[in-house]
Protein backbone atom coordinates (compact mmCIF):
# COMPACT_ATOMS: atom_id res chain seq x y z
CA UNK A 1 0.00 0.00 0.00
CA UNK A 2 3.07 1.92 -0.44
CA UNK A 3 3.52 2.46 3.60
CA UNK A 4 7.44 3.31 4.60
CA UNK A 5 8.58 3.08 8.22
CA UNK A 6 12.07 3.80 9.14
CA UNK A 7 13.84 4.14 12.70
CA UNK A 8 17.14 5.20 14.12
CA UNK A 9 17.80 5.14 17.73
CA UNK A 10 14.78 6.22 19.62
CA UNK A 11 13.70 7.92 16.88
CA UNK A 12 10.89 6.56 14.22
CA UNK A 13 9.20 7.23 10.97
CA UNK A 14 5.51 6.42 8.67
CA UNK A 15 4.43 7.61 5.91
CA UNK A 16 1.34 6.64 4.63
CA UNK A 17 -0.15 8.13 1.95
CA UNK A 18 0.32 11.74 1.93
CA UNK A 19 0.94 11.57 5.77
CA UNK A 20 3.76 11.77 7.41
CA UNK A 21 4.43 11.02 11.22
CA UNK A 22 7.96 11.05 13.21
CA UNK A 23 7.94 10.02 17.02
CA UNK A 24 10.96 10.28 19.37
CA UNK A 25 10.97 9.54 22.88
CA UNK A 26 12.98 12.65 23.35
CA UNK A 27 11.13 15.64 20.97
CA UNK A 28 7.41 16.09 20.40
CA UNK A 29 5.72 14.74 18.17
CA UNK A 30 5.65 15.81 14.46
CA UNK A 31 2.79 15.10 11.80
CA UNK A 32 3.05 16.63 8.66
CA UNK A 33 1.06 16.78 5.25
CA UNK A 34 2.83 16.00 2.17
CA UNK A 35 0.84 16.94 -0.09
CA UNK A 36 0.47 20.21 0.90
CA UNK A 37 3.92 21.08 2.90
CA UNK A 38 6.06 18.91 0.95
CA UNK A 39 9.35 20.63 3.24
CA UNK A 40 7.59 19.49 6.42
CA UNK A 41 7.30 22.92 7.69
CA UNK A 42 4.08 23.29 9.32
CA UNK A 43 3.57 20.62 12.16
CA UNK A 44 0.21 19.32 11.82
CA UNK A 45 0.42 17.43 15.51
CA UNK A 46 -1.92 19.27 17.63
CA UNK A 47 -4.13 19.82 14.87
CA UNK A 48 -7.14 18.48 16.99
CA UNK A 49 -9.56 18.03 13.27
CA UNK A 50 -6.58 15.46 12.50
CA UNK A 51 -7.20 13.17 15.70
CA UNK A 52 -8.10 9.77 13.62
CA UNK A 53 -5.40 10.54 10.79
CA UNK A 54 -2.78 11.02 14.18
CA UNK A 55 -3.97 7.70 15.78
CA UNK A 56 -4.43 5.99 12.74
CA UNK A 57 -1.08 6.58 11.98
CA UNK A 58 0.50 5.77 15.32
CA UNK A 59 -1.34 2.38 15.67
CA UNK A 60 0.57 1.56 12.31
CA UNK A 61 4.04 3.20 13.67
CA UNK A 62 3.27 0.76 16.70
CA UNK A 63 2.38 -2.29 14.63
CA UNK A 64 5.64 -1.62 12.33
CA UNK A 65 7.95 -0.52 15.40
CA UNK A 66 6.77 -4.30 17.38
CA UNK A 67 7.07 -5.95 14.40
CA UNK A 68 10.66 -5.28 13.19
CA UNK A 69 12.06 -5.47 16.15
CA UNK A 70 14.80 -8.22 17.01
CA UNK A 71 14.69 -9.21 20.69
CA UNK A 72 17.55 -11.98 20.22
CA UNK A 73 20.15 -11.10 22.31
CA UNK A 74 23.40 -11.28 20.57
CA UNK A 75 26.07 -12.77 22.94
CA UNK A 76 23.78 -14.67 24.90
CA UNK A 77 22.59 -16.91 22.14
CA UNK A 78 24.53 -20.73 22.86
CA UNK A 79 23.20 -22.84 20.06
CA UNK A 80 22.58 -26.83 20.96
CA UNK A 81 25.25 -28.92 20.14
CA UNK A 82 25.17 -32.41 19.56
CA UNK A 83 26.66 -34.88 22.07
CA UNK A 84 30.52 -34.62 21.10
CA UNK A 85 29.72 -32.47 18.33
CA UNK A 86 28.96 -35.88 16.80
CA UNK A 87 26.88 -35.34 13.25
CA UNK A 88 24.60 -37.92 11.32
Amino acid sequence: DGTRMAMSGYRRALIKGRWKLIYDLELPLELYDLDEDPYELNNRAEDESLESVRQDLMNELLYWSVRLEDNLQVGRYVPKMPLHNWYR
